[in-house]
């Protein structure tokens, strides 16, 4: 099967509208519940700490999806929305010959991996 462009771009545009979607609800559920909670309360935490190793934060995510948890979740689900956007790029590039593309799409998607993953 041959995908034509308007097929690609319907494909990431797709793509991109449902992982907002998804991320948008689970940041304002989370936050709504976060509020609803602890709303006249100060904090003084980041939800994703910055200077965390990856692979600490990621052992220590449990998905019990608490009200911080849902919130971190769909930030990183906005993140993921963009890691697939570029794996789905590559791929359609790879399928259409355009190696060039394909292997920049590639060298991106290293990149959003690494420093997902393994970055110190």
């Amino acid at each position: 099967m041959q995908m034509t462009s308007q097929k690609i771009q319907d494909l990431i545009g797709i793509v991109l509208i449902v992982g907002v979607y998804i991320s948008t609800a689970l940041v304002l559920c989370g936050g709504l519940l976060f509020l609803i909670r602890h709303g006249n309360e100060s904090i003084a935490t980041l939800l994703i700490p910055l200077t965390q190793n990856p692979a600490h934060f990621w052992s220590t995510l449990s998905f019990s999806f608490s009200m911080t948890e849902m919130i971190t979740i769909g930030l990183l689900g906005l993140v993921f929305t963009q890691v697939l956007r570029v794996a789905l790029l590559g791929w359609c590039y790879f399928r259409e010959h355009d190696y060039k593309f394909a292997a920049i799409s590639l060298f991106i998607l290293l990149v959003l991996l690494y420093s997902l993953f393994f970055r110190t």
